[in-house]
Formats: structure tokens, sequence, C-alpha cells
């Protein structure tokens, strides 16, 4: 099984079921990690909405959950893969009490974001990746909902082979024992449903006190870029005490 024949769930099973035993789960973090992140606009930009403002919930959680899985992947320690899983326990508590069913993409995009940071089978890696790609297709069906003449169900198909494709090129790059965190998260141009979460999330950012995301834009940056910032940066961030994120992003940056 090629990397380059991922195309579904099924595939990516099969070419993980052939991955040497030594590297399988690795490769299945770092498919589910990557997968998450293409969905984590789709959160970030739904913190407008009222059952985000009413309750005073913003992408914090879910940024940390992506940073510390990265840090957990670069540095496997115990206190690292300790403040990986207080995260992940935190943004899944925020999750469960924010539950609305009229954000559907949001909360796929939020689910494969804790899934990822929690993976221990492949089994799990897949649903992460499948949340994902749900996420983007339920809200690239829902952009084109009112377009003339491109259907909902065709922009969903669209957005899913799209999803898929970046899993195939990540699972290309494992194959040639490359590091998926040096590449840009997208191989091709980013489609118009990340661009746009991306800038609405970005937009929602930019209301709040100077500085406040300053670090977390630099930070998706490099993600988007695969030029990451320094490691020993991430890490020390990771490494923030839980009462300090509790405080929100202001206290955090």
């Amino acid at each position: 099984m090629n990397a380059e024949e991922i195309k579904n769930e099924e595939s990516l099973k099969a070419w993980l079921s052939a991955r040497p035993e030594a590297t399988r789960q690795s490769d299945a973090i770092a498919i589910a990690i990557r997968s998450a992140l293409r969905a984590l606009p789709l959160f970030g930009s739904a913190m407008n909405e009222h059952w985000a403002s009413e309750t005073d919930l913003t992408a914090l959680p879910f940024l940390r959950t992506r940073l510390t899985t990265g840090v957990a992947q670069m540095f496997s320690t115990p206190e690292v893969n300790a403040v990986s899983a207080a995260a992940t326990s935190a943004a899944r508590t925020i999750f469960a009490s924010s539950v609305s069913l009229s954000a559907r993409a949001a909360f796929a995009a939020a689910d494969a974001s804790n899934m990822a940071a929690a993976v221990s089978t492949t089994d799990d890696a897949v649903t992460a990746t499948e949340d994902a790609a749900y996420a983007a297709a339920y809200s690239a069906a829902s952009d084109a909902s009112d377009a003339p003449y491109l259907g909902s169900s065709y922009a969903a198909a669209s957005a899913d082979a799209n999803f898929w494709l970046q899993i195939s090129s990540d699972a290309q790059i494992l194959s040639r024992h490359g590091n998926t965190f040096t590449a840009p998260l997208w191989s091709t141009p980013p489609p118009d449903w990340f661009t746009k979460a991306d800038a609405e999330t970005r937009a929602i950012w930019a209301k709040d006190p100077p500085g406040t995301w300053d670090f977390w834009i630099r930070w998706w940056d490099g993600v988007l870029s695969g030029q990451q910032l320094d490691w020993e940066l991430q890490k020390a961030v990771a490494l923030i005490p839980d009462e300090i994120w509790t405080q929100g992003p202001a206290a955090v940056a």
C-alpha cells in the first residue's frame, strides 16, 4: 500500500497497517495532529457565535491541545506528557459543557483536536482524521449552500477529496522518513473554507487588547509555513501552570 493511494478511511488504515511496527504509532499520531490542525480554524472562527460568547469561550483550550501535543512529540518526557494530558482533559471538559448542535463543524473540529491529542491506537488516529475531514466537508458545504452554481454536496465532496489529498501528502513525507512538522500545513494552496475560517479567527483575535494573541499568531504562522517556532519556547509555553491557563488568553500572554 503506497502513501499516494490514500484517499479515505479504509486506505489510511491499510497504509498504517503496512507501516513498520516501530513507526506505526508515531505515523498515526503525526497524521492525526496535522488533520486536526487543518480543522482548527473552524473552531476559532466560531468564537463569535452566541454559544461561545455566552460562556466566554475562546480558542485557547484547543490551541493549547495542539501546541502541547506537538511538544509531546518532540519531547516525550513524563513532565511534558502530563501537561499534554491535562490540556486534553481541560479542552474536553469545556467542549462537553458547550455543546450546540448548530455548530457542527466547530465541534467536529474540536473533537478532532481532542482525539488527536489522546491517540493511543491507530484506530484513534483514523477517527481523529475522519472528524477533521468531516468538519472541513461540512464547512465547505455550508458555505456553498447559497451559491447558484455550486451545490453543497459537490462542495462537501470536493473538500473531502482535498483533505484526504493532504493526508496522503503527509503519509508520503513519513514514508521518506521526513518530519511533517517542517512541511507547510497545505501542500497546495489552502481551500476557500480554510482561508475564510483563518481570516475570521484572526479578526476575532484582533478585537482583544494588543498582545493577547501575539504568541499564538506567530505559532500558527509557523505551523502554516512549516517554519515552527523554537521548540524550547513551545515547550516553555506548554509547561505554563494550569492555574494560569484557566485565567484565559491574557494571563497566558
